[in-house]
């Protein structure tokens, strides 16, 4: 799914850029290529979520939208999707 892809695409140009900034020779120019390829991913990744958050309103009653704005964006409970355990609390 795009999700995905778009998901793995971030997570390899990260992991490239990481690379780069840490190899033995340092090549600016390929970790100025990187960095853009990076920005371009997670603008991807912002336009995707967006698009889901779009999708998901359109389908929501006024009191489930209501809900959802006074959260901030964030899911149910306290810590949003998923809540669990994050350390550090």
């Amino acid at each position: 799914n795009a999700n995905q892809d778009g998901a793995k695409a971030l997570q390899d140009a990260r992991k490239a850029l990481h690379e780069a900034i840490f190899a033995n020779a340092v090549d600016g120019g390929a970790i100025a290529n990187l960095t853009a390829k990076v920005a371009a991913a997670e603008q991807a990744a912002l336009q995707r979520h967006v698009e889901m958050q779009q999708a998901l309103a359109g389908i929501l009653t006024p009191e489930q939208r209501a809900k959802l704005a006074e959260r901030g964006g964030r899911g149910p409970g306290r810590g949003g999707v998923g809540g669990g355990f994050r350390g550090g609390r």
